[in-house]
């Protein structure tokens, strides 16, 4: 893929704003090598998974694609991360304490705009980091779950610290011991989880 070839399609796309020159922008800048930003990663998985997924395949340890976002004392990393399956997953990685009202509200808000913005695929929430876990948090991530099944989709919650542990087994939600196994149950084509699988 040459230099000019790549300056043609991102000038027909700049032109003409369409999402199919677009894709063909970004899936050329794939081959050349490029890395693409989060932003076009969601916009190339829109259109066309398989390349999202091999292009995040290739550049998961190295170079994933990340966005960072504060909710007061709770922080969220999003990750695109490649999966078994056809269809990457969207890695949210929690740091902090997941209690207070105010930050339970702003990341339900948070969640909603998550789900309009972003293409809907499957979502793995990484607690490892989770340092306080109240009873606000079990209800907050049923909501997002509730979301994504409606679209198809599956939540897979991953590697929780000891006290999302502890309230998640007294509520007998199954969760994943690592973010690897989460991946791999949301890219299953059956439903359902292997609880502390």
């Amino acid at each position: 893929m040459t230099d000019d070839r790549l300056r043609e399609l991102e000038r027909r796309f700049q032109e003409t704003g369409a999402a199919e020159d677009e894709a063909a922008w970004l899936r050329a800048r794939v081959r050349a090598g490029e890395h693409l930003t989060w932003a076009e990663c969601v916009s190339l998985l829109a259109v066309d998974p398989a390349t999202a997924g091999r292009h995040l395949a290739a550049r998961w340890d190295t170079h994933p694609p990340r966005r960072v976002l504060s909710f007061g004392d709770l922080s969220v990393v999003e990750a695109l991360a490649p999966t078994s399956a056809t269809h990457p997953a969207i890695v949210l990685h929690l740091s902090g304490p997941f209690d207070g009202l105010e930050e339970t509200e702003r990341l339900l808000g948070y969640f909603e705009r998550f789900l309009d913005e972003q293409l809907a695929c499957p979502v793995v929430v990484d607690m490892s980091e989770v340092t306080y876990y109240s009873d606000l948090g079990p209800s907050c991530l049923a909501r997002l779950a509730e979301a994504l099944d409606a679209e198809g989709w599956r939540l897979a919650i991953a590697a929780p610290s000891p006290p999302v542990s502890e309230v998640l087994g007294l509520l007998e939600v199954a969760f994943h011991a690592s973010v690897s196994a989460a991946l791999a149950d949301v890219a299953r084509p059956d439903r359902g989880a292997d609880e502390h699988g």
